[in-house]
């Protein structure tokens, strides 16, 4: 219920729940088949492939506001933890 949706803090909270909303629906699990389909099964971080035991989060390339924030375009999937370096690196810079 604290949550802001704009506070760059609640980033990694708002897309593990965007990637757990997505699991449990069937348009869901069609948009993160198309996103693995599209990236031809690999994390674009680190190259290696996604599978159900290395896990995923869909990643907001662009951010999750604005027009189209969930536009198949502005999405990847990456690994847990190369999702957390991704804003890691951002944070920093």
């Amino acid at each position: 219920g604290d949550g802001n949706f704009y506070d760059p803090q609640w980033n990694r909270y708002f897309e593990q729940r965007t990637t757990a909303r997505m699991e449990r629906t069937v348009a869901g699990r069609k948009r993160i088949a198309a996103l693995w389909s599209r990236q031809e099964g690999r994390c674009p971080a680190c190259g290696e492939l996604i599978t159900v035991e290395s896990g995923w989060h869909v990643h907001h390339v662009e951010g999750r506001t604005g027009p189209n924030a969930d536009a198949l375009y502005k999405l990847r999937l990456l690994h847990p933890n190369c999702h957390m370096q991704t804003h890691f690196r951002k944070a920093l810079s």
